[in-house]
């Protein structure tokens, strides 16, 4: 009888989850000793709290039109051709006790199940003794060559995970070994760009395992071999920006769709994986949830209502806890019930500074972050926890479900007089030439003399430009006064003639090649402190006479705020008798204080917002 002809498998109901009882199913692989013969396998009823052992798999299901049968308790049962791959592997493997979504959750039209059972992978996941990633591929779409393709690949990662690369030289000597090492790089971006890297779901699945190894079609590979490997090739990149590169090597990392892309997505779930193990880490260390939140939409999904609940396991249980997994529920109510969540949770406004109209139209109300849009065409989010523009005060607010209504308080204190509009590639240009470019100090100085903290204006436009950042890095903190010399100097070098250049060499005291070396490295940083502030945003001059950076849809008239709660200064819009956000803003002396310790006076010294 054809397996076609077997009568389909239906899951038996799981008892309901109490205080004493984690009930799930684990999947046990019936071993064979022909590779490409039939999947049999069990399905088992399991406590979670009981601690069984058992292994999770970690993979995208694929085109979910395209289905395979297996034997699940001597019926049938379709899986994607992805999936069914996968089990081949595992049983390569030998592999026999294993937790998977699409087998052990029943995919039907059981959404009770669903509810209960999606929420416990945040748990399923930590409490395996390990996380199979599947990286291969079903047999009809392999390359013919894969097994070399594959072994050149992870070749290149170890010898980078067990070196110590110190240097570009020492990087370029490990980069160029073999005979072909172009094909090593190209294997490597082609692991890289499998999609397993680019879905959201195996985002948490990955971060919250104790122990994961990556399994592809041949090999296999250790996740800490692989973490370090591509640590250090993203290093290096940093590295590498003025140096002469071998011409396939530049190609590789010019490609930013594919490699780069690949690579920044490894790098996030890599840092997010340590952040989340390292017991030593100090709070200020840390990644913020929001943060975590915002890194994870580079990832795809195609449910929108996931960009939340694929993300509840990393989050804390103060605002997971709250959230009721719920696919029926409006999605404009899954967001805003989140927003609602974090900011009850945190007590901080933090969360507005990735909503507002800045962010574009959407269904939700202005205060709230629809998370289905796409960041490449945002600006950066400025560097929250490096300011301090409420003094760290704790949030004053109240939310009117109803009329989807945040009444917050805080201080009104300048509006948008002007806005100097430029596109991103101009950025670089302008922030570099001081007798062709600085077009937001020379529109500012046809209007003002003083800056209004009593600061010297270049001074005041450099901070602006960069949001008052030294360099984009992760680690990247406020500029000292050494680093704002650096970029003035910086700014005004590319505009200085030939001899003036040669006399600028002649009267340092170091190295002349230790001073070009300085130089290069002062113009990256403020090159990248530059776009990261500027692109996709505006400059904008207040009534007032600060210097500011906002989203590219704040206009003339917006009002410029310092709440409680919030340590970036906020632009709201007056509509009616309430305010549409309009995003967040850096504003030359009001990142410290300034405003709270100036205004502070008596118990009527705030104003109120009622945001929608």
């Amino acid at each position: 009888m054809s397996i076609e002809d077997v009568t389909l498998f239906k899951h038996t109901p799981l008892a309901r989850i109490t205080r004493k009882s984690q009930p799930f199913r684990l999947l046990e692989i019936q071993p064979s000793s022909e590779p490409s013969s039939q999947i049999e396998c069990t399905l088992h009823h399991a406590n979670l709290l009981a601690k069984p052992n058992f292994k999770a798999l970690s993979y995208v299901w694929g085109d979910q039109s395209l289905k395979v049968p297996i034997m699940l308790d001597s019926k049938r049962y379709d899986v994607t051709r992805n999936c069914y791959g996968a089990l081949l592997r595992l049983r390569e493997l030998g592999e026999i006790i294993v937790w998977i979504d699409a087998i052990c959750i029943d995919q039907g039209k059981n959404s009770q199940e669903k509810s209960s059972q999606i929420p416990l992978m945040n748990y399923i996941y930590p409490a395996a003794k390990e996380v199979i990633v599947w990286l291969g591929h079903v047999e009809e779409e392999r390359e013919p060559n894969a097994r070399d393709i594959e072994w050149l690949a992870l070749s290149l990662l170890r010898e980078f995970s067990v070196a110590e690369v110190r240097t570009p030289e020492q990087f370029l000597e490990i980069a160029q070994r073999g005979e072909n090492p172009e094909y090593r790089w190209k294997a490597l971006s082609s692991i890289l760009m499998h999609p397993w890297f680019s879905r959201l779901w195996t985002h948490q699945e990955l971060i919250l395992s104790t122990s994961a190894i990556f399994a592809l079609d041949y090999h296999t590979m250790t996740f800490d071999e692989f973490q370090l490997g591509t640590q250090i090739i993203h290093r290096a990149e940093d590295q590498m920006t003025f140096r002469q590169l071998p011409a396939f090597l530049s190609k590789i990392f010019g490609d930013f769709y594919g490699f780069r892309d690949g690579l920044e997505r490894a790098r996030i779930r890599a840092a997010a994986r340590t952040d989340r193990r390292n017991p030593f880490y100090l709070p200020h260390q840390r990644i913020s949830l929001l943060d975590q939140v915002i890194s994870a939409t580079r990832f795809q999904c195609s449910e929108p209502r996931d960009r939340i609940y694929a993300m509840l396991g990393l989050l804390d249980s103060k605002i997971s806890q709250r959230i009721q997994v719920d696919y029926e529920k409006p999605l404009e109510e899954v967001y805003t019930d989140f927003a609602e969540a974090v900011i009850d949770a945190t007590h901080s406004l933090e969360e507005l500074t990735r909503a507002g109209l800045g962010r574009g139209p959407s269904c939700c109300p202005s205060w709230v972050q629809d998370w289905t849009k796409n960041t490449t065409d945002q600006p950066k989010m400025l560097r929250y926890s490096k300011y301090s523009a409420c003094c760290s005060t704790r949030a004053n607010y109240s939310i009117n479900k109803n009329k989807k209504e945040l009444i917050i308080r805080g201080l009104g204190l300048d509006s948008v007089l002007e806005t100097v509009i430029m596109k991103n590639e101009e950025l670089i240009k302008d922030s570099q030439h001081h007798l062709t470019g600085a077009k937001g100090l020379r529109t500012w100085r046809q209007s003002f003399e003083e800056y209004p903290t009593g600061c010297d204006p270049l001074h005041a436009w450099i901070k602006t430009i960069t949001a008052d950042m030294d360099g984009d890095e992760v680690m990247a903190d406020r500029q000292s006064s050494e680093t704002l010399d650096a970029y003035i100097f910086d700014h005004n070098f590319h505009d200085s003639s030939q001899e003036e250049k040669r006399n600028m060499m002649q009267n340092q005291e170091t190295d002349i090649d230790e001073w070009i070396a300085w130089i290069l490295k002062t113009s990256v940083r403020f090159q990248r402190a530059v776009a990261a502030t500027g692109v996709n945003r505006t400059f904008f001059i207040s009534k007032g006479g600060y210097m500011g950076m906002g989203p590219k849809a704040l206009a003339e008239a917006d009002l410029i705020c310092v709440v409680l709660g919030c340590e970036v200064p906020l632009l709201l819009r007056k509509k009616g008798d309430h305010y549409l956000l309009v995003g967040e803003c850096f504003v030359w002396g009001l990142m410290d204080g300034e405003a709270m310790r100036m205004k502070r006076r008596g118990d009527d010294w705030l104003d109120t917002f009622r945001l929608f």
